[in-house]
């Protein structure tokens, strides 16, 4: 259908379509490079807050493991809850 419209048309008409049909592919391509962008930070800074609070909990609980004291580490844990990416957490 493309060649059909490309043989019946004039230079001028082809040049539109060939500078739309470009447009297009670079738009696409230029959203596609955003999206995925977009997806690799998401990504990164959810690893790096999780990261950080592991380290903070590790810090936490290094008392609490050495004396067996549960209570403690059942805070510890508890302080988690303000956190909605940790489902789970074990000590």
């Amino acid at each position: 259908m493309l060649k059909l419209i490309a043989n019946k048309a004039r230079i001028r008409q082809k040049l539109i379509l060939i500078n739309l049909v470009t447009i297009g592919i670079v738009l696409l391509l230029s959203g596609s490079a955003l999206l995925f962008n977009i997806f690799v930070s998401f990504r990164n800074s959810l690893v790096s807050n999780l990261t950080t609070q592991a380290n903070i909990l590790s810090n936490d609980c290094t008392a609490p493991l050495t004396f067996n004291d549960q209570k403690t580490a059942g805070e510890d844990l508890r302080a988690l809850k303000a956190s909605r990416n940790i489902t789970r957490a074990i000590i």
